[in-house]
């Protein structure tokens, strides 16, 4: 029966029926976040080694918000919408506490280390470490081999905190979406959603 293919964990199809707007979509979106993405990884904290499942799952976030946040496909862009998107969620511990060319070896370490260790080989790769701390992530500096600049050595992050700092943004990003005058926001989400999902 048509009513039990469902478009979200609590649409289904009949959603989609008109009158279909872009509130529609929105709340398809927002539906999909919470409880495909979100509520599994917040499952997944109850479970002593879950915490590479739960990176699996957020890694997801960072690229497809900025897919959303432009109204365009990432083809040939991949690296640089999961930066911007990693940015996104983590500006102010970025902005406040590092410099540009730090933050930019910081996304490259988590497009590299975190999105394509855990995509391409099942795991995050030598530069990130899962642990627990009191911020979602952790940047380890140590100083170079002449001691006068600090390297970026290390990037830790503490899964669940992560899930909060996603959540948080996704949230922020989903009412401003539902704000009608964020007209050039409502539309790029529109064009995307039409793209990939309707």
């Amino acid at each position: 029966m048509a009513e039990n293919i469902k478009i979200s964990p609590s649409y289904d199809v009949y959603k989609l029926t008109k009158p279909v707007t872009i509130d529609t979509y929105i709340d398809i979106y927002e539906d999909r976040l919470r409880y495909w993405i979100i509520k599994p990884a917040k499952i997944l904290t109850t479970y002593e080694h879950g915490g590479f499942a739960i990176c699996y799952l957020l890694a997801s976030y960072f690229e497809s918000y900025v897919v959303y946040l432009k109204g365009k496909d990432s083809k040939n862009n991949v690296e640089k919408y999961f930066t911007e998107g990693f940015h996104s969620v983590f500006q102010d511990l970025l902005d406040n506490n590092f410099n540009p060319k730090q933050i930019g070896q910081i996304n490259s370490i988590m497009y590299k280390n975190f999105r394509c260790g855990l995509y391409h080989t099942g795991f995050t790769k030598g530069q990130i470490t899962l642990c627990q701390l009191d911020t979602p992530i952790n940047v380890v500096l140590i100083l170079d081999d002449l001691n006068k600049h600090y390297e970026i050595h290390q990037i830790q992050i503490d899964a669940t905190k992560m899930i909060d700092a996603i959540e948080n943004h996704s949230n922020n990003y989903v009412s401003k979406l539902r704000e009608k005058n964020n007209i050039d926001l409502r539309s790029n989400f529109h064009k995307s959603f039409i793209n990939l999902y309707a």
